[in-house]
């Protein structure tokens, strides 16, 4: 029990009988460099021989096991112990020093350090697009697919059936322009019509336009082909069209096609985005024309 209780560790009290007539009590032993427990020293004794001075030998005795740790620390880590402060003494100049299990950094290399720390980017809430939900998992999701928006990173958009792939693919492309294209391939599409339409997109001068693939693995061979064909056209085209690829979860992708799709976005199942459940009732309720309003 103070063996647990020294090292902030759960427990209970002994429930077999016989230890009842004993004591114990402990204190954690931490390495003076890094700060990490190193040891446990306890000390056990009959109840009746237990006393406030037990516990505190088993903390003096710890407290000069770590002093003695810190003077038997390695020649190496003394060293750039002493190398590092006279830098700092000398030079003023930024200094990193990095040995086993020891990192210092004075303040001119800790200020370098944040300055080069990319500014953290905007999270962009599903309500900007038009989503119902708050949860930190699909506000992520919402966030990442959004980010590839102004470089037009081609992603591809995996979930479990009626996870909401497709809305959200539709929502991210109105966010960035509600008035550019949007070119839907389906897999019930004829391969002659895949290949028109993948043309419009092609030929469309606008610069924001979107390509949909909704579910590529139940595309037709022909389609396939046709789609990777485009694709490969448009590889390093400046003006290239954004392409969201929609699938399930369960489902295996062409590799040429996972090749083509640099990003992969998991939108998890309303099941495990239990904040989002009431919005998300109320929403699809208002769509039937039935208002609504959550209390």
């Amino acid at each position: 029990m103070a063996t647990l209780a020294a090292v902030r560790r759960p427990c209970s009290e002994h429930f077999n009988e016989r230890l009842h007539r004993g004591a114990c009590a402990g204190a954690p032993i931490r390495d003076p460099l890094t700060g990490r427990l190193a040891g446990l020293l306890n000390i056990s004794c009959w109840h009746k021989d237990a006393g406030p001075l037990v516990p505190a030998l088993a903390h003096n005795a710890a407290s000069a096991v770590e002093q003695r740790l810190a003077e038997l620390g390695s020649e190496r880590e003394r060293a750039l112990m002493r190398e590092f402060l006279s830098i700092g003494r000398k030079f003023g100049r930024p200094a990193i020093t990095v040995g086993d299990g020891l990192t210092m950094a004075n303040r001119p290399a800790a200020d370098l350090l944040e300055a080069r720390r990319p500014a953290p980017r905007p999270m962009i809430s599903p309500a900007a697009l038009g989503l119902a939900g708050g949860s930190t998992t699909f506000c992520k999701v919402c966030a990442d697919l959004m980010a590839g928006c102004p470089a037009g990173t081609w992603t591809l958009v995996e979930g479990e059936p009626g996870a909401g792939k497709l809305t959200l693919a539709e929502a991210a492309h109105h966010a960035r322009d509600r008035e550019a294209p949007l070119v839907m391939i389906e897999p019930a599409d004829r391969p002659e019509d895949t290949t028109a339409r993948l043309d419009q997109a092609s030929s469309n001068g606008s610069a924001r336009r979107t390509v949909v693939l909704r579910h590529p693995e139940s595309f037709t061979p022909t389609a396939l082909a046709a789609v990777m064909a485009w694709m490969a056209s448009q590889s390093g085209h400046p003006e290239r069209p954004w392409l969201v690829a929609t699938a399930s979860v369960a489902t295996e992708l062409p590799a040429g096609l996972l090749r083509a799709l640099p990003v992969t976005l998991t939108v998890p199942p309303l099941r495990y985005r239990i904040d989002d459940v009431r919005e998300t009732i109320y929403r699809k309720i208002n769509t039937y024309g039935i208002s609504v309003t959550p209390r």
